[in-house]
């Protein structure tokens, strides 16, 4: 526990320095510098976890783990696309929420960052063939999730998934995917409380981070465990990046805290799914 405690300590303390000279003005900001900023704070558990492992003596291979290359790769590559998709219906159960082949909800994005003229143009060539964006969309996904995505989500996993998962092994599976997912959701809170994922709710949306990523843990932990490597949980978490947005391409209406895999209506896609999760690893220990 006392190794568990000095990572964390030392990850915050990191990250939200870094974050506040960030965000402090004293340097100009634009759309690069704030991705630059993004990648760099993503790398950060994984830079405290490389340092604490190689001054134990362990090597980088080590920390990341020996991958067993067997299906569970293509469930981490496949498995958030496949719930953004899933959770589509579910969010379509709550009140106001509609379903629309104009794509609406992905139009919403854009409609305060183009000008009006980029805006209609692109309203009017997705009404005219819905279908091939959504494909584009996934393809885009699938391909930088398991590439550019990964990378940068792999400095995250070699902190939580390696370093902190490590330092936690005495506790069973679950209690593991709380203390880890609760971690991984505060660590957050710069991002969110300066209007990332839930803009105009940074403090409501600290506490949904948090549970959000409570929800996601049990994933990046079974394809973790089933890999023997912290690759194809940055496989899981680069493709969820990328497709996350995709539960809202044909959503139309309902509230910004419950529409999509982020809102309330992903969380209980998401609880349903480790329900999934439960029942699996259930019969598989029954099993043996």
């Amino acid at each position: 526990m006392r190794k568990a405690a000095r990572f964390v300590l030392l990850v915050f303390a990191a990250t939200f320095a870094y974050a506040e000279l960030y965000y402090s003005g004293l340097f100009p900001r634009s759309s690069a510098s704030d991705l630059a900023m993004a990648l760099f704070y993503m790398w950060i558990p994984g830079i405290v976890a490389i340092l604490l492992h190689r001054r134990e003596g362990g090597t980088f291979r080590s920390l990341v783990g020996r991958p067993r290359w067997n299906r569970w790769f293509l469930f981490a590559w496949l498995v958030f696309p496949i719930l953004s998709f899933a959770n589509i219906p579910v969010n379509l159960l709550f009140p106001g929420v509609e379903f629309s082949l104009r794509m609406g909800g992905f139009l919403e994005r854009y409609r305060d960052v183009l000008p009006p003229e980029q805006f209609a143009e692109m309203a009017e060539q997705l009404a005219g063939n819905p279908a091939i964006p959504l494909l584009l969309l996934v393809l885009q996904g699938l391909l930088a999730g398991a590439t550019v995505n990964a990378l940068a989500g792999l400095g995250e996993e070699l902190g939580w998934r390696g370093r902190l998962n490590a330092s936690l092994e005495f506790l069973g599976f679950w209690p593991r995917s709380l203390v880890i997912g609760t971690v991984w959701g505060f660590w957050h809170a710069p991002l969110i409380l300066r209007g990332h994922n839930y803009p105009g709710y940074p403090v409501a949306g600290v506490f949904l981070m948090v549970l959000w990523c409570i929800l996601l843990t049990p994933v990046h932990l079974l394809v973790r465990e089933k890999t023997g490597s912290v690759l194809a949980a940055a496989v899981a978490h680069g493709t969820l990046n990328a497709t996350a947005g995709i539960s809202l391409v044909y959503l139309v209406g309902g509230h910004p805290l419950v529409n999509g895999l982020l809102g309330a209506s992903g969380f209980l896609t998401l609880a349903l799914f480790n329900l999934g999760i439960w029942a699996f690893r259930r019969r598989v220990f029954t099993d043996r």
